[in-house]
C-alpha cells in the first residue's frame, strides 16, 4: 500500500517504520493517509531539520520540534496530549498549529515570538 503525505510518497509501511526508528518515535499507528499517531512523546529537537520527516495526526504527550530550521507547522499534529514546544525555529506563521493542546505552548524564539501558556 502506498502513503500519500504532503511530503512524499512512502511505497510501504517500512518507509514510514525506518524513519519512525530513526527518530526513536515509538508506539504509533499508521492511519489510511499516512498520518502518524503516537501513544508517547515525539521529540525532534535539535534534529537540524528543514521540514518534519512525517506527518502526525494525534501524539497523546508531548510533542518537540524545537531548535531546528522550521519555517512552517507542516506535518505537526492537530492535537497533542501534553505540551507543544516549537521553539528555536524560523516560523513567520502559526498556521497548521495544533487545534488541541492539553498541555503549554511554546513557540518562543522564532521570526516571530508566541509563548502561551495553560494554566490550569
Amino acid at each position: 500500500m502506498r502513503y500519500l503525505t504532503r511530503y512524499k510518497i512512502f511505497e510501504d509501511k517500512q518507509d514510514i517504520d525506518s524513519i519512525c526508528r530513526r527518530y526513536s518515535i515509538l508506539n504509533y499507528t499508521i492511519g489510511s493517509d499516512g498520518g502518524i499517531d503516537v501513544d508517547g512523546d515525539v521529540y525532534l529537537f535539535n534534529r537540524g531539520l528543514s521540514v518534519l520527516p512525517l506527518k502526525f495526526a494525534k501524539v497523546s504527550g508531548h510533542f518537540n520540534c524545537s531548535s531546528n530550521e522550521l519555517t512552517s507547522l507542516e506535518g505537526v499534529p492537530s492535537e497533542v496530549g501534553g505540551s507543544f514546544i516549537c521553539g528555536s525555529n524560523q516560523l513567520t506563521s502559526l498556521e497548521g498549529v495544533p487545534t488541541k493542546v492539553v498541555g503549554s505552548f511554546n513557540c518562543s524564539d522564532n521570526e516571530q515570538v508566541w509563548n502561551i501558556v495553560q494554566i490550569k
